[in-house]
C-alpha cells in the first residue's frame, strides 16, 4: 500500500492571547489527493492543530467541518484571530 499524497491548502501561525510566555498556535490543513470515499471518512481533508508542544490531528474531514474546527480552535486560543479568519483575513 502506498503512502497517501497531500496538497497543503492552508498553513499559518498566530500568537496565543493571555499566556505568560509567548506561545504560537499553528494550523495546517491538507487535502489528500488520492482520497477514496469510505464510510469511515467524511472527506479528504486532514487538519493539524498545534499549541506550543501539544498537537492534535484530525483526519477524514469534509471542507465545512475542517473550517469549523479551525474556527473553534482559534476561538479557544485567540478570539481576535478567529474573527479575522472568519472574515477571510487569515489563510
Amino acid at each position: 500500500m502506498s503512502n497517501p499524497k497531500f496538497e497543503e491548502v492552508e498553513s499559518f501561525a498566530v500568537m496565543v492571547e493571555g499566556t505568560k510566555e509567548p506561545t504560537l498556535a499553528t494550523v495546517r490543513l491538507r487535502k489528500q489527493l488520492d482520497y477514496k470515499p469510505s464510510r469511515c471518512a467524511r472527506g479528504p481533508y486532514c487538519l493539524d492543530l498545534r499549541v506550543g508542544s501539544h498537537c492534535e490531528s484530525r483526519y477524514g474531514l469534509d471542507a465545512d467541518l475542517a473550517q469549523a474546527e479551525i474556527t473553534q480552535f482559534l476561538l479557544a486560543h485567540s478570539p481576535l484571530c478567529a474573527e479575522a479568519y472568519r472574515l477571510g483575513l487569515i489563510h
